[in-house]
């Protein structure tokens, strides 16, 4: 599976039913990370991992890697030593997000925009785009060398 194909795949479900425990373990084994929103304050991460963070307002920047989001440095007060060595090493290969509640010009109350190459589909309510999603692959999330 490519994400171009899982994109397909996703396509015009329904909110929360956006993918099946089976197609996000598929994903998972194709190294394919899909990102959709929920709620009105979440982003969605399925396949490659699985989480979600918060995102607040208009703008919100989230910042992943092959491991997961990677959360600003201000929220690691307290981190150990360790915990800190591995912020700083994931932080150098990390990518960006920037999630978009009601955008000017889109049709989706969510939409995402990253530099990392992607599929997008699209997740409905009630007739409506809720969110246009998209699908990564894990070859051009990790940096040139790093595995």
């Amino acid at each position: 599976m490519d994400k171009e194909t899982l994109a397909a795949l996703l396509n015009k479900r329904q909110y929360n039913e956006e993918i099946t425990n089976q197609e996000a373990n598929d994903a998972k084994n194709a190294g394919l990370l899909d990102v959709f929103g929920a709620s009105d304050d979440l982003i969605e991460f399925r396949g490659l991992f699985s989480d979600e963070m918060g995102c607040y307002g208009d703008k919100t920047e989230i910042m992943f890697d092959k491991e997961g989001p990677i959360p600003p440095w201000d929220e690691m007060d307290g981190c150990s030593e360790e915990e800190a060595e591995n912020y700083f090493r994931r932080k150098s290969s990390r990518k960006k997000i920037t999630t978009f509640w009601c955008r000017k010009g889109s049709s989706a109350t969510w939409s995402y925009e990253t530099d990392v190459p992607h599929a997008t589909f699209d997740i409905c309510e009630d007739g409506d785009i809720f969110c246009r999603g998209m699908v990564m692959d894990v070859k051009d999330i990790v940096q040139k060398g790093e595995s």
